[in-house]
């Protein structure tokens, strides 16, 4: 771990630090007889810009181009030098990046249109740049890797520059992790910053753990993994780094990991080969040890499981919770979970709408790769899964894809289907906003769940309104309105203890209140003083859970500090029925 803390210690000192004990380090290299040319290091130069659609021009020339930022103290002779655009590769002419420069890259067509001040390399059938997903790399004389890049005209976070003009910068050129996080649209009134430092420029260290976005299975003895940001070379290529684990059925008394294979260039990527074939029924443990990304930055032991995927039956993956209606800036959202016991295939299966005559629409395919799903888990599939996870204060992202082609769900009436590739019905749900609750005069921002995921999936008195208590929607875990364990009591309100101490110590500071409602209603919680007044209306007819717990820190509707004495709760449960069931209690505040 010795080197792990090294490394973490070098990349919190200040630039010029870094910089300049890189560039004693090419000096000495020199000096021992290995040409500075031949002794690149990963981030010695940067792609610090990129415009990849200049018109309407804004100020500059309507020349495509990429940045490269030389981050030494040293200058750089390029000779030799390779930029790739994807697979194709363009040898950079003899040119000296001076330490901390800048220059524009691009065609031949672009020399002579920038400023004079700019330094261009102009490139012979220089590229034609698609605006998103493309990767770019830059390679030394000697094929190592410089710096390499896999953009998205997402990164710009403005519509209005997206539409062309605007270049995208990046913000801080010594945050190696490549990811959009680093990356704006310009600011500047020009459009960008060719052969300058950027507009956008800040400090942005990189400070965030990575941690593992996917998994698949592509065969039953390789694994495939997708992480978050940039992973450390080194990290990413030692098998040692992940530890199989089976349930005993393998021969040998266990599984172990006989090569890794990371994706070049962006080492977001590894593929790990199995020692032992997975079996049909195995659920197998994946651990990560201590995953370190590129800035160092290292994240605690990962356990992962996984098992072979197998092509699911019908209703063996259930609809369980639907979004159709999102609040303004969210998105609508299918919610599936597996209730069988077997690893499901999720590549293929497809998300179908259905047309007025029923026939199903194209619909968008789940997984590119056979994805597992394991027994019990949930899969919440929309446009933008990270903001869905956001959203609903998520902490995994890998049960949250983002789908392209995503069905259109109407806010009044729809269908959602889950097909196979073979053209097999799994589930269909015909839903309407009728089914939510009466109550609720407006349904923006409220899913449906479904009470329990064996109930049929396309009949209404499967569905009802998520509580308001979880934010109205609960994908990526059990429903709020879930109705497997439960049961109807008499007793709906219960408490650990009927006291409070709000000082701050962090010991009893909070009331918990625990509602038992057995089936879905609304619940008013109000405190009383000893004079019967009113103090603190806690819930007003909100709509609940059947099982949820809540908290109370001891102030009035103001949000003032109650003072100590004893208080009457008095808790109205209204059932979707209309009858009505009261309780009381005395509460203390100490």
């Amino acid at each position: 771990m010795q080197k792990y803390t090294l490394f973490r210690e070098f990349a919190r000192w200040p630039r010029k630090k870094r910089l300049r004990v890189c560039a004693t380090s090419l000096l000495l290299l020199g000096v021992t007889g290995v040409a500075c040319a031949e002794t690149a290091i990963y981030g010695q130069l940067v792609f610090s810009e990129i415009m990849s659609d200049p018109e309407p021009e804004v100020g500059l020339p309507n020349v495509e181009y990429v940045e490269l930022h030389n981050r030494t103290e040293s200058p750089v002779p390029l000779t030799g030098w390779t930029f790739w655009y994807d697979n194709r590769p363009f040898r950079l002419p003899g040119y000296t990046l001076l330490a901390g420069g800048y220059v524009v890259v691009c065609g031949n067509g672009g020399v002579g249109k920038f400023d004079s001040t700019v330094s261009v390399i102009p490139v012979p059938s220089f590229p034609v740049l698609a605006q998103s997903g493309k990767t770019l790399c830059l390679t030394a004389a000697n094929g190592e890797l410089v710096n390499s890049l896999s953009y998205s005209d997402s990164w710009y976070e403005d519509a209005f520059k997206r539409k062309g003009g605007w270049s995208l910068e990046c913000v801080d050129v010594d945050n190696l992790s490549g990811d959009g996080s680093n990356w704006r649209a310009s600011t500047d009134s020009t459009g960008g910053t060719p052969g300058r430092t950027n507009a956008v420029a800040a400090s942005n260290f990189d400070v965030i753990p990575p941690s593992c976005t996917h998994l698949s299975v592509p065969n039953s003895s390789t694994v495939k993994l997708r992480f978050s940001k940039r992973m450390d070379v080194g990290w990413l290529s030692d098998a040692n780094n992940f530890i199989a684990f089976g349930d005993g059925t393998w021969t040998g008394g266990g599984q172990a990991i006989v090569s890794v294979k990371p994706s070049y260039p962006l080492y977001r990527e590894v593929e790990l080969t199995l020692s032992h074939p997975l079996k049909e029924g195995d659920i197998s443990k994946l651990t990560l040890i201590a995953p370190r990304d590129v800035s160092g930055n290292v994240s605690a032991d990962t356990a992962l499981r996984m098992g072979l995927p197998l092509r699911p039956e019908v209703f063996e993956l259930s609809i369980n919770e639907l979004l159709f209606n999102p609040e303004e800036g969210g998105c609508d959202y299918v919610e599936v979970v597996n209730r069988s016991a077997r690893c499901l295939d999720l590549s293929q299966v497809w998300l179908c709408g259905k047309e007025e005559d029923g026939t199903l629409q194209a619909g968008c395919r789940l997984a590119e790769e056979a994805v597992p799903v394991l027994p019990g888990s949930y899969w919440v599939f929309s446009v933008d899964g990270a903001g869905v996870a956001k959203r609903y204060g998520c902490d995994s992202l890998s049960h949250f894809p983002s789908l392209s082609g995503f069905p259109s769900m109407p806010d009044e009436l729809g269908s959602v289907v889950l097909v196979t590739t073979d053209n097999r019905v799994i589930d269909e749900v015909d839903y309407s906003a009728h089914w939510h609750m009466p109550l609720f005069r407006d349904v923006e921002g409220v899913a449906l769940e479904k009470v329990h995921p064996d109930k049929p999936s396309n009949e209404a008195d499967s569905w009802i309104s998520a509580s308001s208590l979880c934010g109205y929607g609960t994908p990526g875990r059990m429903n709020s309105q879930y109705t497997a364990h439960l049961k109807a009591t008499e007793t709906f309100l219960t408490m650990e203890r009927a006291w409070l101490t709000p000082n701050g110590d962090g010991r009893e500071d909070l009331l918990t209140v625990a509602l038992n409602v057995g089936e879905p209603g609304t619940v008013s919680l109000t405190l009383f003083n000893v004079q019967g007044i009113p103090v603190c209306y806690w819930l007003r007819n909100e709509w609940v859970g059947v099982d949820q717990e809540i908290n109370w820190n001891g102030t009035d509707d103001t949000g003032s500090l109650l003072p100590s004495g004893r208080y009457i709760l008095l808790a109205t449960l209204t059932r979707a029925n209309g009858k009505i069931q009261t309780a009381k209690t005395v509460v203390t505040v100490l």
